[in-house]
């Protein structure tokens, strides 16, 4: 019996011994990866992500003195080009995949949308690790009638291997002589870095 418990014992102790011996191979591993990731982030890189969200569109309903919005399913499609960790600029698209009109007061004529899609040129500034925002000028293409827009915009990401990320945005399209609309997204992007 003693035997047994001596054996059991040494065997638990080999493995104990094989288990921090391979911890410590691999913290260096570890280190290495994530200083690479560090020079990787600092390089010049392109970001595509892809956004499925839901677009927020109030519009003015005179039924009862109240105002009513209107959600619509809406797919981004966005790319950025990174200078370094801090700075990008990108193209971001978003698709509204629904028919809507827009109620304005009633001595404004009732404004249709059909599948608009909004491109905007913006500017993205990531001060930390989690956090970037996001301004630019751009277009809501509509057979209708365009509008100039302002987009403006927060987003929040964490990492994930292989240079992917998750995100979840807040973003704010002011169109000009138009409406206001929200959106809020969840993403998914993935990071291409040139070959030195």
């Amino acid at each position: 019996m003693r035997n047994i418990k001596l054996n059991a014992m040494r065997s638990f102790c080999k493995y104990l011994s094989v288990l921090v011996f391979t911890s410590f191979l691999s913290l260096p591993i570890d280190a290495q990866e994530k200083e690479k990731e560090a020079e990787n982030a600092n390089r010049l890189h392109h970001r595509f992500s892809l956004v499925l969200a839901h677009s927020h569109i109030p519009s003015a309903d005179e039924v009862n003195e109240q105002k009513v919005a209107f959600i619509a399913p809406t797919i981004g499609l966005n790319y950025e080009l990174w200078f370094n960790s801090k700075w990008a600029v990108g193209l971001h698209n978003d698709f509204i995949v629904q028919a809507f009109n827009i109620e304005n007061e009633h001595d404004k004529p009732i404004l249709k949308r059909e599948y608009p899609i909004l491109s905007a040129l913006v500017g993205v500034f990531k001060p930390g690790k989690h956090f970037s925002f996001f301004a630019g000028p751009g277009i809501e293409f509509e057979k209708n009638e365009n509008f100039k827009v302002i987009k403006t915009g927060i987003e929040y990401g964490v990492e994930l291997p292989q240079s992917f990320e998750f995100s979840a945005g807040f973003e704010y399209d002011t169109k000009i002589n138009g409406y206001g609309s929200w959106l809020v997204g969840l993403g998914i992007s993935k990071n291409i870095f040139s070959h030195k």
